[in-house]
């Protein structure tokens, strides 16, 4: 049986460590926000526009959590976050999807290709990519980082890529940043956001939603 590459363990090794990594930058990012917060409510449009760009990197490599990124933009800056928190998301995403590619390098395609039923499912998964996208996306349990490392993995188009996530993130990011315009005190909202009713249950909606688009979209590629 034909082994794995070192290309494709770096991958996956790397893939496996973004799904940790939120749990420490979550809790570092935080503790940071907090205590500087009066320097951070006085940035202007230069430094905001810095502060974007550089989260587009933390979160592509999952140094920060997407949703505490909304959470904080929404308390700080209200409804005109959303605009520059897209393309913050874009552009992670593409620079998630960019480096485990030149990790990888198509190695772990080439090995699932030597599984026929394998490498079927991925190329009917790569044709029906902008639904499968969406769903993922839709989803707060599934991490941002891991799912741009997966879709990267088994070469889903970068085009549909960007849109599927574009679309898929919008509801989330809205309801993030909803949360953090009804919050009257960061600490609490950072530390605890799952406090709120209205917000647990939209969270609930989306994994709802997620889990069943999926399962559907998934039931649809493999009977082709």
């Amino acid at each position: 049986m034909p082994l794995l590459s070192k290309q494709s363990i770096l991958a996956l090794s790397y893939s496996v460590t973004l799904g940790l990594l939120p749990l420490i930058g979550s809790s570092l990012t935080t503790y940071l926000v907090i205590k500087n917060l009066t320097s951070i409510s006085q940035f202007d449009y230069i430094k905001w526009a810095l502060f974007f760009f550089v989260t587009a990197f933390t979160m592509a490599f999952a140094l920060t959590p997407t949703t505490l990124i909304a959470l904080l933009s929404g308390y700080l800056l209200g409804w005109p976050a959303l605009l520059p928190l897209c393309f913050s998301y874009l552009l992670a995403s593409w620079m998630g999807y960019q480096t485990i590619g030149f990790l990888d390098n198509g190695s772990l395609l080439q090995f699932l290709a030597k599984r026929p039923g394998v490498n079927a499912f991925i190329s009917k998964l790569q044709q029906g990519s902008l639904q499968v996208i969406i769903f993922s996306r839709l989803s707060p349990i599934l991490p941002f980082a891991v799912m741009n490392a997966v879709f990267s993995l088994v070469k889903i188009p970068i085009r549909p890529f960007l849109w599927g996530s574009l679309w898929g993130m919008l509801p989330r990011t809205i309801l993030s940043i909803w949360a953090g315009t009804q919050a009257y005190q960061l600490s609490i909202l950072l530390e605890h956001p799952n406090q709120g009713l209205t917000w647990r249950i939209g969270l609930a909606g989306l994994t709802l939603i997620s889990v069943l688009g999926l399962g559907y979209v998934i039931r649809q590629i493999t009977r082709k």
